[in-house]
């Protein structure tokens, strides 16, 4: 129990000090520079309000990681047609649709981005592109766009859309942030080798009783980039809710993560 709570700290202490640098450059230097300039600039309050989502999202993925119960996940998958609910093909494809916006931004995941775009030319050309699908929810034209501009992918979701679940204890948000962290994990790494070794694949498929997910990707364990590492911590603090098995293998250039748990689906 203290190694948790240290770890907890430790977490915490990091991931404050991360956030008041993300809220200094990204909101307070963009709105000071706006006021001191005495004029009204579209892109400056766009890249406010961008990092001020981005706050967002990483205080809600580590606030909902230490909270909750397997019960909890449980409960949601039961009573599973709330407003707020969502299946997990959704969820699948909602992961790849954020974590392909993501990498447009360059201010905030610069180091991922200038690898995929080495030129400005092909960032314009890949983001109008996007810009026309960016609401579609078809994988056909997801994983079109992936092969086109990001890498190779392979994208396999063997549920059918029965797999829905609530949010009353906030389940679906969570297999949300989950899903994001695994998928965008795999696809900023995956860019450090050459262009046509580059892949990701995911699978999700229900064996024997459980629901298994499993995220591979290229990699080049000789690529050192600048990361905070929250995202496999929130990985791992989700694992421990669903009392998942849990494991990352680097080997051979592939990166893989398996993630297996109870099928929630199928409560005895």
């Amino acid at each position: 129990e203290a190694a948790k709570l240290a770890e907890r700290d430790r977490v915490i202490a990091e991931l404050s000090h991360h956030i008041k640098n993300i809220v200094s450059s990204t909101v307070i230097d963009p709105l000071e520079n706006l006021r001191d300039a005495n004029e009204y600039k579209q892109y400056i309050v766009e890249d406010a309000l961008k990092g001020a989502g981005i706050i967002r999202q990483i205080v809600n993925a580590m606030n909902l990681s230490f909270k909750g119960s397997l019960e909890d996940f449980e409960h949601d998958a039961v009573n599973n047609s709330g407003r707020n609910s969502m299946d997990l093909q959704n969820i699948v494809i909602e992961s790849f649709r954020y974590s392909i916006a993501n990498i447009f931004e360059g201010k905030f995941f610069g180091n991922f981005t200038h690898e995929y775009f080495p030129t400005i030319e092909k960032y314009n050309e890949a983001k109008d592109a996007w810009q026309e699908i960016r609401n579609s929810y078809s994988i056909d034209e997801i994983s079109g766009f992936l092969s086109k501009y990001y890498f190779t992918p392979d994208i396999k979701m063997l549920l059918s859309e029965s797999y829905r679940i609530g949010n009353v204890g906030g389940s679906a948000m969570k297999l949300l942030i989950l899903f994001q962290e695994l998928v965008f994990n795999a696809i900023k790494y995956c860019v450090f080798v050459e262009r046509d070794k580059r892949f990701v694949k995911f699978e999700i498929r229900d064996i024997d009783g459980m629901i298994n997910v499993n995220v591979e990707n290229s990699f080049n364990e000789s690529a050192k980039t600048k990361s905070s590492g929250f995202g496999h911590v929130i990985i791992e603090n989700f694992a421990k809710l669903l009392k998942a098995e849990f494991s990352i293998i680097k080997k051979d250039g592939k990166h893989t993560v398996n993630l297996s748990f109870k099928n929630l689906w199928r409560i005895k």
